[in-house]
């Protein structure tokens, strides 16, 4: 019989297989013991070698903030141009601070208040940095030591406003347009507006420009928008600005009367002076001289040949020409009598009592009377051409004579 060696726990007896488990169990639970770490514990030492990182980095780089000698100057050397990006922080040096100061402060370790220093201070310029990516420069129009307010003044007995500027080291004009004086005197008691600089004060409208405003009161651009402080805001409506060294326009100084336009001369006639003459229709006055019809009409109508639908040698017939020849001609065709030319030609033309140059006057009566008029004159009177006036010659006779302002609503002007 053979016997063989037991070399597995099968075939083992029950005891031993029983005490061999618990062996083996024993082995396995000691060696895992050994290589295990519970959860929690390797979150924190991980935790604590990225804190230790970014603390090293903001130790050793970390600097106090410093002031920015970059800021808006009004007395101006600062050149226009001076970029401010060099000094801006980065994003990534925002965020890693602000992690590095929350993290420091939970920590409560001893560089935790210059950690936050350090956060503060970069969010702020780069704050500034956003507002102000280029440095805002005057130039130097404005001494920082000037005042650019506007004083009130009460004038006292014996000012005028020569003395209140000499007092005040501006112009008289200045005194003058800010407080709309056409002379040099000024009440006692009155209210004055004094700038602080010769110039302009001025209300700015709704439509207006800083190109505008400068060009119509011959000053600049950066003069205003230095000095009253425009470089964001620009012009604002109703807003009162300042415009140094301005020039009022004429035309907008205080007591300025513009001027009137010169009335329409009389024409000039030659001819014999007649005096004062009875016109057609019984009215008297004014004054009379003979003329060549060819003053008024051109030299190839032949006043003696040339038809045009009036009678020649009479009133019509030159009422007829010389409308013509002033661009304002009548309807061809027989008209009538000068006493019917009112109702052939109502619809056609404006017919009233007014005058005005070029209108042919017209009175009733018999056959009536038509003469053109010449110009109304600065008195009120009338200088009209005519034919046919008795007082002048007859037939084929041309006239000019005044018919006066007292007798001028009498009669029917056709236009």
């Amino acid at each position: 019989m053979i016997i063989r060696e037991p070399n597995s726990v099968a075939d083992a007896p029950v005891e031993d297989a029983a005490t061999l488990k618990q062996q083996v169990f024993a082995r396995h639970h000691k060696g895992s013991k050994k290589t295990h770490l519970s959860p929690k514990s390797t979150i924190v030492v991980s935790y604590m070698g990225v804190f230790l990182l970014i603390m090293s980095m903001v130790a050793i780089g970390y600097q106090p903030p410093k002031q920015s000698t970059s800021v808006a100057n009004i007395a101006g050397g600062v050149s226009a141009g001076a970029k401010s990006g060099a000094g801006q922080p980065s994003v990534d040096q925002i965020v890693a601070t602000n992690v590095a100061a929350n993290i420091a402060s939970q920590a409560k370790l001893p560089i935790a208040p210059n950690v936050a220093n350090q956060s503060v201070s970069l969010t702020v310029q780069s704050q500034v940095a956003q507002t102000n990516t280029e440095t805002i420069a005057k130039p130097q129009i404005v001494q920082s030591s000037q005042s650019r307010v506007v004083k009130a003044y009460t004038a006292k007995k014996g000012d005028t406003a020569t003395t209140i500027a000499e007092q005040f080291g501006v112009t008289t004009n200045t005194i003058k347009w800010a407080n709309d004086l056409s002379g040099d005197d000024v009440a006692e008691g009155k209210e004055l507006k004094v700038l602080p600089v010769d110039g302009v004060l001025y209300t700015v409208k709704g439509d207006d420009s800083l190109t505008d405003v400068a060009s119509k009161f011959n000053t600049s651009v950066d003069t205003i928008t230095a000095f009253n402080d425009l470089e964001l805001t620009g012009l604002v409506k109703d807003q009162q600005i300042i415009l140094p060294s301005g020039v009022l326009p004429e035309e907008d100084r205080p007591g300025y009367v513009a001027p009137q336009a010169p009335r329409a001369a009389a024409p000039s006639f030659t001819g014999v002076p007649y005096g004062t003459v009875r016109f057609a229709g019984g009215f008297m006055g004014g004054s009379m001289q003979v003329i060549s019809p060819y003053n008024l009409i051109p030299g190839g109508r032949n006043i003696y040949t040339a038809t045009n639908g009036g009678a020649n040698g009479q009133c019509t017939w030159w009422a007829i020409e010389r409308r013509a020849a002033m661009g304002r001609a009548l309807p061809s065709g027989a008209l009538g009598n000068a006493s019917d030319w009112v109702y052939t030609l109502a619809g056609r033309y404006a017919i009233n009592q007014t005058p005005a140059r070029g209108a042919v006057i017209q009175n009733g009566g018999g056959y009536g009377h038509v003469g053109v008029v010449e110009s109304v004159n600065a008195d009120g009177s009338l200088t009209i051409s005519e034919m046919n006036n008795y007082a002048a010659g007859g037939n084929f006779v041309v006239n000019v004579r005044t018919i006066p302002a007292s007798a001028a609503g009498n009669f029917n002007y056709i236009h």
